[in-house]
């Protein structure tokens, strides 16, 4: 039986066959030293030998960059990482564009002004286009407000009734341990309350013989889907998330706005910045500033 053809060894029979032929070659795929031995070895299988390709076919490896599309919160645990977008800017333009049959192929000053006049008349549409995909981790407690966003998004989360590993906890810092504002009925004052650091040592204690008793449990024979019926909501979760620049937008206005959580107005100012990476015209023209 013989092996499945990848694409670089498939480049390099079509090398063979036109040295056969005597024709040139065009469109060849780059290819790295390791991935030429590797090929050579494949098309062994054929019994073709492989001649050696042009030089300027094969390229040197070089190892890829970190990422710096990442967001860390200050406990090193939770972040915001995006993993992959599609489209840009004059996707937006495009997608309005279509309407007269019109295409732009670079972005110009009269396409800014485009996205601006959609977004500012409220034509939204054009925005749904561009994705962009995030790996997210947060504390349940962020993540269920977070998710209160449904449309335009995908999530798929980790699920606690497969996985038993050592669950990690949100510790709030001593500031953040706010006060009651018996003004609202949700919320909190900008001020912790008083003995913020004894809480905190209660909360780091409780987290401890929480996640002990998890343990024991998991170590006893429990199934994972009923001992995690007493992990707390400060327990961070991890997601993968795919939404809309439409999506992300209004998320971003509502979650930014003074009236939201501190917690998740952190994570809304990373993906926030992240995305203005991305998509720098729609962003300012979408305006996901504080709602009021």
């Amino acid at each position: 039986m013989r092996a499945t053809v990848d694409s670089k060894t498939a480049a390099l029979l079509r090398l063979v066959e036109a040295r056969r032929r005597a024709v040139e070659v065009v469109a060849l795929v780059p290819i790295t030293r390791k991935q030429l031995e590797d090929a050579e070895k494949r098309a062994a299988d054929f019994g073709i030998p492989i001649p050696p390709p042009p030089p300027t076919l094969v390229v040197e490896e070089v190892a890829a960059p970190a990422s710096t599309a990442k967001w860390t919160a200050p406990d090193g645990i939770g972040f915001v990482e995006l993993l992959d977008t599609f489209g840009d800017d004059l996707t937006v333009v495009n997608a309005a564009r279509v309407s007269f049959a019109k295409e732009s192929t670079t972005m110009s000053d009269r396409d800014g002004k485009l996205i601006k006049y959609l977004a500012e008349h409220d034509h939204v549409t054009p925005f749904f286009h561009p994705q962009a995909r995030f790996r997210i981790k947060m504390p349940i407690f962020v993540a269920r407000e977070w998710y209160r966003h449904q449309i335009g998004f995908a999530r798929n989360e980790v699920s606690r009734r497969y996985v038993d590993t050592v669950p990690e906890c949100w510790l709030p810092a001593v500031e953040s341990l706010r006060a009651r504002d018996p003004r609202a009925k949700q919320g909190s004052r900008p001020d912790p309350v008083a003995e913020a650091a004894w809480w905190q040592a209660r909360i780091r204690q409780d987290c401890e013989k929480t996640i002990g008793l998890y343990n024991e449990m998991i170590a006893g024979g429990v199934a994972p889907e009923v001992a995690r019926t007493v992990l707390p909501q400060g327990m961070y979760t991890e997601f993968i998330e795919t939404g809309s620049l439409a999506a992300y937008a209004r998320l971003c206005g509502l979650r930014l706005g003074p009236d939201a959580q501190q917690e998740i107005r952190t994570y809304a100012t990373a993906v926030s910045d992240l995305m203005k990476s991305q998509f720098p015209v729609s962003w300012e023209a979408l305006s996901p500033s504080p709602t009021d």
